[in-house]
């Protein structure tokens, strides 16, 4: 009778051990998240929150739009939460949109990514594949033409090594896209999205 109850009373404080770890984790994202208020000041629209290998992230999505209310640009960015309200930018993704006319509002043809740049010093850690995906998953969600293409011409700079091509390359095609050349190209229908 000593054994069970005392096996009942380690359970019961292993499970209180392990409640008291979630409720630390939901302090320190309540933390994080009340710290956004900082950024959103800024004219970035923050468009997700994750944990990553330890460390809070935000993407963010920074649309612009010319004289005509057409949108010209769009950039994505992952950043790093740190102390004292300073986000850093960890990758980052250019993209021009092409319409089909330059006239008048009109569906958008392309999205043409023109640069996806992680930092040197952040490289190998997964960044560009946290951000790709959430880019491609605000492109699934875009209230656009169906037949939306993502197009974009890989960097020469890649091509010098070897390692980082073929990195490079599996990336890009883990999420659906066609690379022939230095060109890529993927359908909106194509996407394969991740779980984060």
């Amino acid at each position: 009778m000593y054994d069970t109850l005392l096996d009942e009373l380690i359970s019961l404080e292993n499970e209180y051990i392990e409640k008291i770890n979630q409720v630390r984790k939901l302090d320190k994202r309540i933390k994080t998240i009340s710290e956004l208020q900082y950024y959103n000041k800024q004219p970035e629209v923050i468009l997700s929150y994750l944990e990553y290998n330890g460390k809070s992230l935000i993407v963010t999505a920074d649309l612009m739009i010319d004289k005509n209310g057409q949108l010209n640009n769009m950039r994505f960015a992952l950043c790093k939460l740190l102390e004292f309200n300073s986000p850093l930018e960890l990758s980052f993704i250019d993209v021009k949109v092409i319409n089909y006319s330059k006239f008048e509002l009109s569906p958008i043809k392309y999205l043409k990514i023109f640069d996806f740049i992680t930092r040197n010093e952040e490289r190998n850690k997964g960044y560009g594949q946290i951000l790709l995906n959430e880019f491609l998953r605000y492109v699934t969600h875009m209230d656009y033409n169906k037949d939306l293409i993502i197009i974009g011409e890989l960097s020469p700079v890649d091509e010098e090594d070897l390692n980082n091509k073929k990195r490079r390359d599996y990336v890009y095609k883990k999420f659906g896209f066609k690379i022939k050349d230095r060109h890529l190209e993927l359908h909106r229908k194509d996407i394969c999205l991740r779980d984060t």
